[in-house]
């Protein structure tokens, strides 16, 4: 999320070519440092909220809990717009499989909608199924091909779908919008150069986002599969307490795992890379049997693909879609879907 003055500058700019619609994302941290003040929101949706960013809530969950909400209480009390004569509602849509839900959904709205996979909600999803090149489901009778593989991605098409019902957008032009998205870059990205494994690049850089991707692993799985996974964590005053649970996670749920660079920004690389390595290590894994540590990403997405035979499942996380790396504060151009792509390959031979 762009400072409040840059974002302000492209909401003036996005104003006068004609945009009617503006999706900001809003993280607790964008609200401790005001970065949304100005922005008088119509519509609010919370997807999540666990102790994430917790550094710049002086590691307090309670504050960055608070900081979720901010926004959700003063929605009422910002103005109410009237745009093409219509007088715009304020609306509050919530996941209602989170925990907190229950404080978000007590706010003044106009109207309030809840998602879910698991709770009682407006829209829940039936006959979830796991299809050759995604996901299907249905609502009521409705039916959602979802062109994306992992069964996250169903509970967040779920919010999409709730936030274009709610516009008023036709039922017929959602599930065509959903069927023709095939990707959204870095996010569970398949990468096809002819190898005979599966690979996937995904942002995944912290316990939830990382478990959800290697449960999706998981769900595609045959008998034969292996789950090789690449992983790091970043410098520069991130987050350092999430690096061991990563560790010990990813130990737990994979058979091979690679730990590399991601941005370790001034901070010294083998510090990080150790402390990711010294919990996967206390859950079982093995140093150069199945678990390697090596500094240079490059070095350690080919390492990576190099352990994977037929069946096999590749991830590669912690960078998605990004275009740089940042090390010693120097700015590398960097695309993990490039060079992964580059390093297939350069394989000898793929796997018998």
């Amino acid at each position: 999320m762009p400072g409040r003055f840059v974002l302000q500058k492209l909401l003036s700019q996005m104003k006068r070519a004609g945009c009617k619609y503006a999706i900001i994302e809003t993280p607790s941290e964008g609200v401790e440092q005001w970065r949304h003040k100005g922005i008088a929101y119509d519509m609010l949706v919370l997807t999540t909220l666990y102790p994430e960013y917790l550094e710049v809530h002086n590691w307090d969950y309670e504050r960055c809990k608070k900081m979720h909400l901010k926004p959700f209480e003063e929605l009422c009390r910002q103005p109410r717009k009237i745009i093409d004569g219509k007088k715009i509602p304020k609306v509050i849509i919530v996941n209602s499989d989170n925990s907190e839900s229950p404080i978000f959904l007590e706010q003044r709205a106009d109207n309030k909608v809840t998602y879910g996979l698991k709770s009682n909600s407006d829209f829940k999803p039936q006959n979830i199924t796991a299809t050759a090149d995604g996901n299907s489901f249905f609502l009521a009778s409705d039916k959602y091909q979802l062109r994306m593989e992992g069964g996250f991605n169903v509970l967040n098409a779920l919010g999409a779908i709730a936030v274009a019902s709610v516009l008023g957008i036709q039922k017929d032009a959602i599930t065509q919008g959903l069927s023709n998205l095939k990707v959204i870059p870095g996010r569970m990205e398949k990468i096809e150069a002819g190898q005979k494994f599966k690979v996937f690049i995904d942002y995944a850089h912290d316990e939830i986002s990382l478990k959800a991707v290697l449960k999706a692993a998981e769900e595609l799985k045959v008998e034969t599969s292996k789950i090789i996974l690449l992983l790091g964590a970043e410098g520069g005053g991130r987050d350092k307490q999430k690096r061991p649970v990563m560790g010990d996670l990813a130990a737990k749920l994979t058979d091979y795992m690679v730990i590399a660079n991601v941005d370790p920004y001034d901070d010294d690389p083998k510090v990080i890379l150790q402390d990711i390595a010294g919990a996967a290590e206390q859950a079982g894994k093995i140093k150069n049997k199945d678990l390697f540590v090596i500094e240079d990403r490059r070095e350690g997405i080919k390492k990576t693909l190099s352990l994977a035979k037929v069946n096999d499942i590749v991830l590669i996380t912690g960078k998605g879609a990004e275009q740089a790396m940042i090390i010693k504060n120097r700015r590398i151009s960097w695309d993990d879907r490039l060079v992964t792509r580059q390093e297939l390959e350069r394989l000898d031979k793929w796997p018998a």
